[in-house]
């Protein structure tokens, strides 16, 4: 049985940028998936009903919802940036 959390309460302009960022053509896939998870839990939906819809593991629901309540929508670039630079500097270690 999906145990119930409380939604996260997400402002107007929150969800105004998560918005624009879910209609904008280069959006990364992460900040994407992120995106949705937010929206949905907002709306109330379990992290496991979450999971199952967005084809994802609960544990990455359940992290990002907890991050986007800490942090807000900075978790999200942070987070992408991080990555970003990860792999460019595991990409130049590889051909030196």
């Amino acid at each position: 049985m999906p145990r119930s959390v409380a939604p996260l309460i997400l402002q107007d302009a929150d969800e105004a940028q998560i918005q624009q960022w879910l209609s904008a053509f280069g959006t990364p896939q992460q900040v994407a998936l992120r995106s949705r998870i937010v929206l949905a839990s907002a709306a109330g939906e379990s992290d496991s009903a979450i999971a199952e819809r967005l084809d994802t593991n609960r544990k990455t629901v359940t992290l990002w919802g907890t991050r986007f309540a800490q942090e807000g929508l900075e978790s999200f670039e942070a987070q992408s940036m991080a990555s970003k630079y990860r792999l460019r500097a595991a990409f130049r270690n590889q051909y030196r």
